[in-house]
């Protein structure tokens, strides 16, 4: 793992935005968020070089001090709401910055076209990787998404 953090070439800093339904609609965090703020400040430390700031995200990065609330329902099971919409706002919101790079962990397909566009308006030294699990090649979607953003893949 180590090997493939260097080759991604990060900045100093690196702010970790955790997706995720972590609201229910009347302002609650849910267990799982809770449970993960108690463990994040373990997380926030220094490696190879790389000062690591996981966060919850709970708000589109243009618009950060506005809490987004009903981001989970459990009305007819748990399920996550808004947060592949997040991924990609904050993809483009942020790709438009200079200098930014941007890593998406996700296998979820939802994220191609906000893959693309950010590809697209990435400013001057900005880049947009994403990773994914699969190494199942969805064709035609793979080579657009590779024409504007560095695509790879991991192993669990």
């Amino acid at each position: 793992m180590k090997r493939s953090v260097r080759e991604l070439r990060l900045p100093e800093d690196v702010t970790l935005r955790l997706y995720g339904g972590w609201y229910f609609d009347d302002g609650r965090l849910t267990q799982r968020a809770n449970f993960l703020l108690r463990l994040l400040p373990n997380y926030r430390s220094r490696s190879d070089g790389i000062r690591l700031k996981p966060e919850l995200t709970s708000s589109v990065a243009a618009a950060s001090h506005r809490t987004l609330y009903g981001t989970y329902r459990n009305s007819k099971g748990p399920e996550q709401k808004m947060v592949d919409s997040m991924i990609v706002a904050d993809s483009v919101f942020l790709a438009m910055r200079q200098s930014t790079s941007i890593i998406v962990l996700s296998d979820d397909a939802d994220v191609v076209p906000g893959l693309i566009t950010a590809g697209r308006q990435s400013g001057r030294g900005s880049r947009v990787i994403w990773l994914r699990k699969s190494t199942r090649v969805s064709s035609r979607n793979d080579q657009l998404v590779a024409q504007h953003c560095d695509i790879r893949t991991w192993r669990i």
